[in-house]
């Protein structure tokens, strides 16, 4: 036993290698660096194409979003008929056109009734109460701030008209009743 022990000293202390352990260890390390330099070029190129789809799908959105920002430039009542061009030529998804559709559709029809109500207004043939009982309602469904001041304008403007009109009526009147019960004693 002395024999062994003293042969793993002299092993030691001379730095005996074994040749086999040492192309053993060498083919490891190699194995590994090149294991670890794949892993890392996979890396590289699966966050590359992660970016890649990223930036793609954020120049759609902002394609998408530019385009929406475009449509609500146009009159109103130009809105829907471009939206349906829009999606037709594929520039607005299927999700979006369908969440959209409907308020530009809305918003036309109103613009449309605000458009007819105001014209109403304008008509000279109309009675005072037809054309504040129009401003009425243009001020109701007014969506935007000049809207909502050019009907409030009007409205006080065919309510004032109103107002002397009945006061006109009532003066009316109560000259008929005094003449019934004073005579035209005046």
């Amino acid at each position: 036993m002395a024999d062994a022990l003293s042969d793993l000293r002299y092993i030691s202390r001379m730095g005996y290698r074994d040749p086999w352990a040492e192309a053993t260890k060498n083919i490891t390390d190699s194995l590994l660096a090149y294991g670890n330099s794949k892993l890392k070029r996979d890396m590289l190129i699966a966050d590359y194409e992660d970016k890649q789809k990223e930036r793609d799908y954020k120049r759609g959105q902002d394609a998408i979003d530019n385009s929406l920002d475009i449509l609500k430039l146009l009159p109103p009542e130009e809105r829907g008929p471009q939206l349906d061009r829009m999606y037709k030529n594929g520039q607005v998804g299927e999700s979006d056109y369908t969440s959209i559709k409907p308020t530009f559709d809305k918003i036309a029809e109103t613009s449309t009734q605000w458009n007819n109500l105001f014209d109403k207004t304008k008509d000279k043939n109309a009675t005072a109460k037809e054309r504040f009982e129009a401003a009425s309602r243009m001020y109701e469904i007014s969506d935007t701030d000049t809207r909502r001041g050019t009907a409030g304008g009007l409205k006080t403007h065919y309510g004032n008209e109103l107002g002397r009109e009945n006061t006109r009526e009532s003066m009316t009147n109560l000259g008929a009743l005094n003449s019934i019960y004073l005579g035209n004693s005046m």
